[in-house]
C-alpha cells in the first residue's frame, strides 16, 4: 500500500509540473491508437504490458522507410544492419548470426504472419496501417515462441470507398523512391487494393580501390489484396506480395587496430585514432576513417534476393461474442551475396552465401466475450525449410571462385496450442492469464566440405533437436482514474535450439551442431496515463529479466586438431549461462496547443551477464546501451487557404555500447547522437503534401555494428559497419 502512495504521490507532482506549462486549448488532443497486441482490438493504453504503436498519421509525419527507422524512435531498441539482413536487440535479448536459417529473438510478423527467417527483415516499409512494437516473452499469443518481444507490420486493407495516394521522393546519392497506391469496391461486397514501392540509388560508399560504387540499392515491392464478404459475418481476405532487391551492401569499415611496428601486434586503436586515420593492420593498411570511403580490392558486395508469398484469412463473426478467425500463410525467399569478410585490400577472406526458403503457417483462433470474460483460444502450425550453401576464398588473387564451406538444411517442424483469458474483477480491476503448450522439432542435415581445404573428406552434418514444454503468462491491472492504470505483468517464453549454417570454418562436426534452448522469464511494472484532458501521455515501465542460455555465435577451438596438426578457431552458435537485465523505460507526449507537439523516450538498462568462463562471467549484454533517448518537436503555422506549414526536429542519442557478449574492447563503439530536420507543407484539404528532410544533420560518424575478422595469415583487426551519413531530400505526395 505504501508504495501505492508514493506512486500516485509521484504522479500528482508530474501533473503539477506539466500543469504549469500548459496553455488551454480545447482542441489540442493526443490521438488513441488501437492496437491488436493481445490479439483482440484494444487501446494501445489499456494493454498491461509495454507497446508502442505507430498509425499511419504518424508513419508519414516520422518519414519511417523501414526498420531502422522504426528502431530510432523506440526505446531500448537497437538494429545492426550489415545490408544483408538486420539483427535486432530489444532490450538486451538479441542474437548475433548471420545464418539465413536463423530464427531471430525479436520476432517479424507481416500483417500477423511470422516471418521466419532472418532475411526477411529487409523488407521496405509502404501503404501501412500501423506498426506494433511489444516488449518481452511471447510465449503465449503469437505463432513462434520469442524471447525479447516483437514487430508487427500491419497493411493498409482494402477499403469500402476508392482511395489512394502516390509520392516520390528524391534525395542524396541520386536516391529515388517511388511509392503508391490504390484501392477501393470493385463489386458488390468486393473490395481490392494494389500497392507498390520502388527504391533505388548510386550508393552512398565508394571503394577507393577501384572508384566503384558500394551501399547501392535497387529494390521493388508490391502487394495485392482482395477482400470478400462471402455473407454478412463472414469476409476472406486474400493477400499476395512480392520483393525484388539487386542491391551492393555496404563496406564494412577496417578499423586498423594493429601496429605493424609493435611485434606483439596487441596494440590497440582508439576510436578518435580511426577517425583521424591514423590506424594501420598488421599488413600497414590504413583504414579511411569514413562512412562514404571503404578500402577494398574485391568485388563489391553484391546482395540478391526474391521474396514472394500470400496469405489467405478467413473472418467469420460467428455470434456478437464469438469470432473465428484461420490465417493461412506461405512464403518462399531465394537469396545469394558475397562480401569482403576482412574490410582490408588484402583478399585474406571474401566469404558468400547463398539461401533458399520457404516456410507455411496456419493459425486457427477463437476470440470470444461472454460476461465479464474475455478470452482467446487456439491452434498454430508451423513449418519451413532453410537451405544455407557458404562460401569463402583464403589469400587469394580474386574473390571467384569461392571454396565451398558447407551445403546444408535446416528442417522445422513446430505445432501449439494456446489461451488467453481477461476477467473483470471490478470496473477497474481486471487479471488475465495465457497459456501455450509447444511440440517442435528441428533437423540440420548436409555436408561440411571445410575438411577438404585440408585434403580431408567432407563431413557429415546430422544433428536434430526436439522441445515440447509449456509457457505462460499472468498480468493484473488497475485503473486508478478513467486515464491512469497501472499494471504488472509476468512472463515467460523461450527460442528454440539452433544452428550455425553457411559459415562453418570447422574440420569437426561440432560447428553444426545444435546449441542449448534459450529462455527468459520476465517480470514488468508499469503505469499508463493521460493527463490534462489527453493533451498529456505520460508511460512508465520498469523490468526484470532472468535471460538463461543466451544463444550466440561465439569463436571456439575445435575440439580436434586440423588435419595436418594444429588447431583451427571457429564460430559455433552456442550458449551463454546466464544474465540479468534491470531497466526501466518513459514515454512522454505532450500537446500544449493545435500548433505544438512533444514527445520523448528514454530506455535505461543495467545488464550483467553470469557465467562460468572467465572471458564472459560479469560482462555486459552485447547491444544494450545503459542509457538511450530520443526527442522530438513539431510546431504547426497555419497559413489559411494554403494550408499547414510544420517543421519538425528530432535527436536520438545512445551510450556505449558492446557488439559481443565477450566485451572485446575492439568492439566497443562510444556514445553518439543523431539528429534529424523536417520541413513538411500540407494543403488545406490535405489532398497534397510537399516535403523537404535532412538527416543526421550534423554528419555524424558512428557504427552500428563491428566484430573481429580472421583472415588467411591471422587476426587482421576489428570492421565495422557504418551508420548513415548525413543525407537530404525532398518528397512530394498526393492523396485522392
Amino acid at each position: 500500500m505504501s508504495l501505492i502512495i508514493q506512486m500516485n504521490k509521484k504522479i500528482n507532482l508530474i501533473v503539477i509540473i506539466i500543469g504549469c506549462c500548459l496553455t488551454t486549448v480545447a482542441n489540442a488532443q493526443i490521438e488513441e491508437v488501437v492496437v491488436t497486441a493481445q490479439k483482440r482490438t484494444e487501446s494501445v493504453q489499456e494493454v498491461p504490458l509495454t507497446v508502442t504503436a505507430f498509425d499511419t498519421d504518424a508513419i508519414r509525419a516520422s518519414g519511417l522507410q523501414n526498420v531502422e527507422d522504426v528502431a530510432a524512435l523506440i526505446p531500448n531498441l537497437q538494429v545492426q544492419d550489415n545490408g544483408i539482413l538486420a539483427r535486432f536487440s530489444l532490450r538486451g535479448i538479441n542474437l548475433n548470426s548471420l545464418s539465413d536459417a536463423s530464427e531471430s529473438p525479436i520476432a517479424i510478423y507481416n500483417d500477423g504472419v511470422y516471418l521466419g527467417s532472418s532475411s526477411n527483415f529487409r523488407s521496405s516499409l509502404f501503404d501501412l496501417e500501423r506498426i506494433e512494437v511489444i516488449r518481452g516473452p511471447q510465449g503465449t499469443l503469437y505463432g513462434r515462441n520469442a524471447t525479447g518481444g516483437l514487430l508487427n507490420f500491419i497493411s493498409k486493407e482494402p477499403t469500402d470507398e476508392f482511395e489512394g495516394y502516390a509520392s516520390v521522393q528524391y534525395g542524396r546519392f541520386n536516391e529515388l523512391i517511388a511509392e503508391g497506391a490504390v484501392g477501393g469496391p470493385i463489386g458488390d461486397n468486393v473490395r481490392a487494393r494494389i500497392s507498390v514501392k520502388g527504391d533505388i540509388d548510386d550508393g552512398y560508399q565508394t571503394n577507393v580501390v577501384d572508384g566503384s560504387d558500394w551501399a547501392e540499392t535497387d529494390a521493388i515491392s508490391g502487394r495485392f489484396q482482395l477482400a470478400i464478404d462471402l455473407s454478412n459475418d463472414i469476409e476472406v481476405l486474400f493477400n499476395i506480395h512480392g520483393f525484388d532487391t539487386d542491391n551492393i551492401s555496404p563496406g564494412y569499415g577496417l578499423f586498423g587496430n594493429r601496429d605493424p611496428s609493435d611485434p606483439t601486434l596487441l596494440t590497440m586503436c582508439s576510436i578518435d585514432q580511426i577517425f583521424s586515420n591514423a590506424c594501420v593492420d598488421e599488413t600497414g593498411e590504413r583504414g579511411t576513417g569514413k562512412p562514404t570511403k571503404i578500402q577494398s580490392s574485391n568485388q563489391p558486395p553484391s546482395n540478391n534476393r526474391e521474396q514472394y508469398g500470400g496469405f489467405v484469412r478467413i473472418t467469420w463473426n460467428v455470434n456478437d461474442n464469438v469470432t473465428v478467425t484461420s490465417l493461412t500463410a506461405y512464403e518462399d525467399i531465394s537469396k545469394d551475396h558475397n562480401e569482403d569478410g576482412e574490410g582490408s585490400i588484402s583478399q585474406e577472406l571474401t566469404v558468400g552465401a547463398e539461401a533458399e526458403y520457404d516456410q507455411w503457417s496456419q493459425e486457427l483462433r477463437l476470440n470470444g466475450a461472454y460476461d465479464a470474460f474475455d478470452w482467446v483460444a487456439g491452434f498454430y502450425y508451423f513449418k519451413s525449410d532453410a537451405g544455407a550453401v557458404g562460401r569463402a576464398g583464403f589469400s587469394i588473387p580474386e574473390p571467384d571462385p569461392l571454396f565451398l564451406l558447407a551445403d546444408s538444411t535446416v528442417d522445422t517442424e513446430a505445432w501449439a496450442v494456446f489461451a488467453d483469458v481477461k476477467y473483470a474483477v471490478t470496473e477497474q480491476i481486471n487479471i488475465s492469464a495465457g497459456l501455450r503448450y509447444t511440440d517442435e522439432e528441428k533437423h540440420h542435415d548436409g555436408e561440411n566440405v571445410f575438411p577438404a581445404f585440408f585434403g580431408a573428406a567432407p563431413a557429415v552434418i546430422d544433428f536434430s533437436a526436439k522441445e515440447d514444454l509449456v509457457t505462460w503468462r499472468a498480468a493484473a491491472d488497475w485503473s486508478v482514474t478513467a486515464d491512469a492504470m497501472l499494471y504488472f505483468n509476468f512472463s515467460t517464453g523461450f527460442k528454440s535450439p539452433g544452428f550455425n549454417t553457411q559459415y562453418i570454418f570447422s574440420t569437426d562436426p561440432f560447428a553444426a551442431s545444435a546449441s542449448d534452448r534459450e529462455d527468459v522469464d520476465a517480470f514488468e511494472i508499469g503505469l499508463k496515463s493521460y493527463l490534462f484532458d489527453k493533451r498529456v501521455l505520460f508511460n512508465v515501465a520498469g523490468f526484470y529479466y532472468d535471460y538463461q542460455g543466451l544463444q550466440q555465435i561465439l569463436t571456439v577451438p575445435s575440439p580436434t586438431p586440423a588435419p595436418g596438426g594444429g588447431t583451427l578457431n571457429t564460430p559455433v552458435l552456442s550458449n551463454v549461462d546466464q544474465a540479468d537485465i534491470l531497466g526501466a523505460e518513459i514515454e512522454f507526449s505532450f500537446v500544449p496547443s493545435d500548433r505544438w507537439e512533444f514527445s520523448a523516450t528514454l530506455g535505461v538498462m543495467d545488464t550483467e551477464v553470469d557465467d562460468p568462463d572467465p572471458g564472459f562471467d560479469g560482462n555486459k549484454v552485447a547491444a544494450a546501451p545503459e542509457l538511450n533517448y530520443t526527442l522530438l518537436g513539431r510546431h504547426h503555422v497555419p497559413l489559411g487557404g494554403l494550408g499547414t506549414a510544420t517543421l519538425q526536429v528530432s535527436y536520438r542519442w545512445q551510450d556505449d555500447v558492446y557488439f559481443g557478449v565477450d566485451n572485446d574492447p575492439l568492439e566497443i563503439f562510444d556514445s553518439y547522437g543523431v539528429a534529424n530536420a523536417r520541413l513538411i507543407w500540407r494543403s488545406a484539404d490535405e489532398r497534397y503534401t510537399l516535403e523537404g528532410f535532412v538527416d543526421n544533420l550534423a554528419d555524424e560518424e558512428y557504427f552500428v555494428h563491428a566484430f573481429s575478422s580472421s583472415g588467411g595469415t591471422g587476426v587482421v583487426g576489428s570492421v565495422g559497419i557504418w551508420g548513415l551519413p548525413r543525407t537530404y531530400g525532398v518528397r512530394a505526395r498526393i492523396d485522392f
